[in-house]
């Protein structure tokens, strides 16, 4: 099972990977998803 990891970032990109897992999971493949923040959601 491939492991992706899914960096969310500032901005517009929390908006934009959850949507892009989404579609990913819709797909019904096997895959596993790890989320670490990073940007300032990491800083802090």
């Amino acid at each position: 099972m491939p492991l992706i990891a899914v960096l969310p970032g500032d901005g517009i990109g929390p908006e934009v990977t959850t949507q892009a897992r989404r579609v990913l999971e819709a797909l019904g493949l096997d895959l596993q998803f790890e989320e670490a923040p990073v940007g300032g959601a990491g800083y802090l």
